[in-house]
């Protein structure tokens, strides 16, 4: 039977043999408002569906996500639009591109944002509660986390 050795594996010149970093802890405390910087925005198909992701790096250290339904039809009244326009400072002007991916979007700016527990809580009888107020509630069960629900304001300045 053979048996594995280590055999030391050459590094560039001027890299840290080491290439791991560890995480930032996920949001925790209290649900409310934070001050985050948007270190990632990543659109994914789920389902039918497409959907944008924006991970969020806190002023306190720790990391949280938000998820944001994107429609087919693109309307000034839809959540994805809306959140845009916070982004931008203001609604964006026709012809104004808004992929949701490009850098200065979401990606790289500050704002104040809300965190919250899931809104949702399965009822007896088996029905689900959907409302606005459960994310101030603490979690649902064991499997809930907080996560951020809304990007309430820009705060870097306008450019």
């Amino acid at each position: 039977m053979s048996h594995s050795r280590l055999v030391p594996r050459k590094q560039a010149a001027g890299h840290d043999p080491v290439a791991f970093v560890a995480p930032k802890p996920a949001l925790s405390g209290e649900p409310g408002e934070r001050s985050a910087t948007c270190v990632d925005a990543v659109q994914q198909q789920r389902g039918r569906a497409r959907q944008l992701v924006l991970t969020f790096d806190t002023d306190d250290g720790q990391f949280g996500r938000m998820w944001i339904d994107i429609p087919a039809v693109l309307t000034p009244m839809c959540r994805f639009i809306r959140l845009v326009a916070v982004a931008l400072g203001g609604p964006p002007a026709a012809g104004t591109p808004i992929h949701p991916e490009s850098d200065g979007l979401f990606k790289g700016r500050r704002f104040r944002v809300f965190v919250g527990w899931r809104k949702s809580r399965r009822e007896p009888g088996g029905r689900q509660k959907f409302d606005d107020s459960l994310a101030a509630e603490g979690p649902k069960d064991p499997s809930d986390f907080l996560r951020i629900h809304d990007l309430l304001e820009r705060l870097d300045p306008c450019s």
